[in-house]
């Protein structure tokens, strides 16, 4: 499914597009097993019917793109080449997996403007509806138009 995420900012606009791939076990996932096991903490690995965001926005030749949280699949994988979100918490259906986005869009919209990784500025709230809040309220990020 395509997910299209549009932010605003004071004076710009960024629009954001991903594929959401349903996976119903591990064996049948699009990231290759070695994102999970080094970057989910110990028994997080997400079980089940899992989706993965296939980013098909260009982030990666932003000039801050060392700060966007992307992952690429490796060359030797069954999927090489292929850029999605790096999300390590488990996204078991179609509502989840827009909320990731929309989250992951303000994110980036905001590393794309200031050049920082929000993850690593104090205070950062940890939940999704609180960082759909910080970013509208302390930031003036937000999103217009999801389809």
């Amino acid at each position: 499914m395509k997910i299209t995420v549009t932010v605003e900012t004071l004076n710009q606009q960024f629009k954001f597009v991903c594929r959401a791939h349903k996976s119903a076990s591990a064996r049948s996932r699009l990231i290759d097993p070695y994102f999970y096991e080094k970057y989910c903490a110990p028994g997080k690995i997400p079980k089940g019917v899992h989706y993965e965001l296939e980013l098909k926005t260009e982030v990666w030749s932003h000039q801050y793109a060392r700060h966007i949280h992307y992952y690429v699949t490796p060359k030797t994988h069954t999927h090489p080449d292929r850029t999605f979100v790096c999300w390590t918490g488990h996204i078991p259906d179609i509502k989840a997996a827009r909320a990731v986005f929309r989250m992951w869009c303000l994110i980036t919209t905001y590393t794309m403007i200031k050049g920082q990784d929000v993850a690593k500025i104090p205070g950062f709230p940890k939940a999704p509806s609180d960082i759909v809040a910080w970013m509208a309220n302390e930031h003036h990020i937000k999103v217009l138009r999801e389809r």
